[in-house]
């Protein structure tokens, strides 16, 4: 339930959405307007019937008096020309009345109304019995009775008339008062309808600025994110966002990738770090190698001189062979430390070939979290050009409204007066249209201003990503450097350890020559052998000392140059 409540959240629902909801609350607010206009306007219709059904009910009792004034008249008639045409202009004007009668009885409303009226249908009942009586007393040649009859017909039916001006006086009031009652409910649909107007107006608006300030003050803060990141300036704080929309997306992107970058960055300056000083101490490593090769040679070269004089001075062998022992006995010793430092050398080589490999892996996984930044900023600008699609979406919807309120301000200026209202409205949802269209447009200039800063960002990381891409390629031919060096020192240990076993050979063969002297020829001639071969390998372990000198000199400059690309970062 927590979940569902959290993705219902406003700060979760998408930009395109939350503009949608808003334009649904706009059009909710209308439509109850017109809901509510509708409702006046079937009470002012209402009332326009009860007061077109009252003026219909005035002129028909006017009528009655009419028919009544007419019955009298026809009844005097009679007297004058007793007739069958008279008698049937008195009928059909009975019929009339009865008519008349018919329908005005259900439509009497108050109780005076109908006691009026009942007393009306009397008396002309009254006036319609002496008619007859007039026709009957008339054939029967009584004239005087029949006029008579005649006079109080006459005085029934002014009383029927001054009934019936009472009861016109009741139901004009009536109409006056359903007059009224329209005017009122007129008058209120307008104030309603202003009201409504007003309020949808102002409540959409409040709407939009809320949503506005919301979306570009977050929207502002990933802008100066990014500016800063671009800036190289990794010590930016992190974008804080409570949502999951497009801008929640965004900025969790933006806090990921500076995190990663600085990771990368601290990483990398320590392999770099790491790289330099070891590359120092390889370089002071082998300069002392070199010393020591140096000291070897000389060493070697004064045993071949040594022992030629030995094979050519075989007498003075005696005499010198004391003194021949203790050279023996410190290049022995030369020797074995040589092949200690030469041993601890190779140890070192070997430890950096392996740090060098890390160096490789570790750039490798380099590459992939910077190619993954460029990734995640293109997506990231793919999202930008979806939020351009629907603020183009947002704006075509604006300038639909606007086209249904020209098109209801025509219909309402084809309906003349009664469509003025109609106007109103559709004049005020033109407005509104309008400033929905300036509002996309400015919220079209934001989205533009965000996609160019994600490209400048993407370019940067980019050439970022070319920057590590070409150390990758340093450091790969840098190990490569470092493997030939480590195979050349290996080389060197092996000659060395010759040249050890050599000279503990010679040492042995020395302490031989004090017991045969006559030996010493041709164990001359094998030592000048063995130190011709040492003083090779010397010379050898020296021009390797040289190369690995230089591996290291380049190795110090590429982490140099790496430094100073690291450099460019604030961690």
């Amino acid at each position: 339930m927590k979940k569902v409540f959290r993705k219902l959240r406003f700060n979760n629902v998408k930009i395109g959405t939350k503009y949608g909801i808003i334009l649904g609350i706009v059009l909710f607010l209308f439509i109850l307007s017109a809901l509510i206009v509708y409702q006046f306007l079937r009470d002012i219709d209402t009332q326009i019937d009860a007061v077109d059904r009252r003026g219909e009910r005035a002129v028909s009792v006017a009528e009655m008096g009419s028919l009544l004034r007419a019955k009298n008249t026809q009844i005097y008639a009679y007297l004058l020309e007793s007739t069958p045409e008279v008698e049937a202009a008195f009928s059909e004007r009975k019929d009339t009345f009865e008519e008349l009668e018919s329908a005005l009885e259900s439509r009497m409303d108050t109780e005076e109304e109908q006691e009026l009226f009942y007393e009306i249908v009397r008396l002309d009942e009254l006036v319609n019995r002496s008619f007859n009586e007039v026709v009957s007393y008339t054939k029967q040649g009584e004239e005087a009775v029949a006029s008579a009859i005649a006079m109080d017909a006459t005085n029934k039916q002014s009383q029927a008339v001054n009934l019936i001006e009472e009861l016109k006086l009741l139901v004009n009031d009536q109409r006056d008062v359903a007059i009224d009652n329209a005017k009122a409910s007129q008058l209120s649909s307008m104030i309603a309808l202003f009201a409504a107007i007003i309020g949808s107006f102002i409540i959409s608006i409040i709407l939009m600025v809320i949503v506005n300030r919301v979306i570009s003050r977050s929207m502002n803060e990933v802008v100066q994110m990014s500016n800063q990141i671009a800036d190289g300036n990794l010590r930016v704080a992190s974008v804080k966002y409570n949502g999951e929309d497009e801008i929640g997306q965004l900025a969790s992107s933006m806090n990921t990738m500076s995190s990663n970058l600085r990771i990368i960055i601290q990483q990398v300056l320590t392999v770099s770090h790491t790289v330099s000083t070891k590359s120092e101490e390889l370089n002071q490593s082998s300069i002392e190698v070199k010393t020591g090769t140096e000291q070897i040679a000389i060493t070697m070269q004064e045993l071949a001189s040594g022992s030629e004089t030995q094979a050519n001075h075989a007498s003075e062998a005696a005499a010198k062979m004391s003194d021949f022992s203790n050279k023996v006995s410190e290049a022995n010793q030369n020797g074995n430390k040589i092949e200690s430092v030469s041993t601890n050398v190779l140890s070192m080589t070997e430890e950096g070939s392996g740090m060098m490999d890390s160096s490789v892996g570790q750039m490798a996984r380099i590459h992939t979290i910077v190619q993954d930044a460029v990734n995640k900023v293109r997506g990231l600008d793919d999202q930008t050009k979806q939020i351009s699609k629907l603020v183009a979406v947002i704006k075509d919807i604006a300038e639909q409204t606007n086209l249904l309120a020209l098109n209801a301000a025509i219909e309402s200026a084809r309906a003349g007066e009664h469509g003025k209202g109609f106007a109103v409205v559709a004049d005020e949802v033109r407005k509104l249209a309008e400033q929905v269209a300036n509002s996309v447009t400015d919220i079209t200039r934001i989205v533009t201003n965000i996609q160019q800063e994600s490209s400048d960002v993407t370019k940067s990381l980019e050439n970022g990503y070319n920057e590590v891409e070409n150390g990758s390629i340093q450091i790969e031919r840098t190990g490569e450097t470092f493997n030939q060096i480590n195979s050349s020192i290996r080389d060197m240990v092996e000659s060395i350890q010759t040249v050890t076993g050599n000279l503990e050979a010679i040492s042995v063969t020395s302490d031989e020559i004090n017991k045969s002297i006559e030996e010493i020829a041709s164990i001359s001639e094998e030592s000048a052998a063995g130190v011709e071969q040492t003083s090779a390998s010397a010379q050898q372990a020296s021009s390797s000392m040289e190369e690995i000198s230089s591996s290291s000199n380049e190795l110090a400059s590429l982490a140099e140059e790496l430094n100073n690309l690291i450099s460019k970062f604030k961690i």
